[in-house]
């Protein structure tokens, strides 16, 4: 009998919890649920602008605490700017989901960098929102209303009196993975989301149009 789409899930989630990190490999971190994982990359892998190699100089980002009265919680938020912009209130915006994978277990602030200064990403503000725990990331990020009203009304305020960015739909991105990834389908139409499709995971682009 062929698996199904959903054996293939389950199957997938009752090993996370036992998987651990290649303990010769000096490339491994923390997965987004906290789970080890290793890079492997084969001689013939297309090229990864940014990331390789990661010593770019790069400005500290800011990390702030956000007290949401909406939401009745508290998290850190990152708060990172690049390049240089005649007017600050331009920039472009990127709402980065699971702040904290970004900003801990495989750090961005490098690639960002370097992307910026070769052409690549314009001079832009990039927020990062920690997701707290799994718990709460299984209830905010699948398409939570009280969450996206704290985000409009509480933090984006918080972030522009720090770095002043664009408020035009047009020049703002929210980007995430799996339920990240799923929000961010429904508030914006520009992301990369890894989904699960029938018996094989799917990776979709969706860009925004003009």
């Amino acid at each position: 009998m062929r698996p199904t789409a959903r054996c293939y899930a389950e199957g997938w989630r009752k090993l996370l919890p036992r998987a651990i990190a290649d303990p010769l490999n000096p490339h491994s971190w923390r997965g987004g649920r906290g789970h080890g994982v290793s890079a492997l990359e084969m001689p013939q892998a297309p090229a990864q602008p940014g990331w390789d190699p990661l010593n770019e100089a790069h400005p500290a980002a800011r990390c702030l605490e956000w007290r949401s009265a909406r939401l009745g919680n508290h998290r850190r938020v990152w708060i990172y700017t690049t390049g240089e912009a005649v007017d600050p209130q331009t920039r472009p915006l990127a709402i980065l989901l699971d702040g904290q994978f970004w900003a801990e277990s495989m750090p961005v602030w490098s690639p960002l960098a370097a992307l910026t200064r070769e052409g690549r990403l314009p001079p832009a503000v990039y927020l990062l929102i920690d997701a707290i725990d799994n718990q709460r990331r299984g209830v905010e990020l699948p398409c939570h209303r009280d969450f996206w009203l704290a985000v409009q009304e509480e933090l984006l305020p918080l972030v522009h009196g720090y770095a002043p960015f664009s408020d035009r739909p047009d020049r703002t991105v929210v980007a995430g993975q799996s339920f990240g990834g799923l929000a961010a389908d429904v508030r914006r139409s520009q992301l990369a989301a890894a989904l699960w499709l029938r018996a094989q995971p799917v990776r979709l682009l969706l860009v925004a149009a003009p």
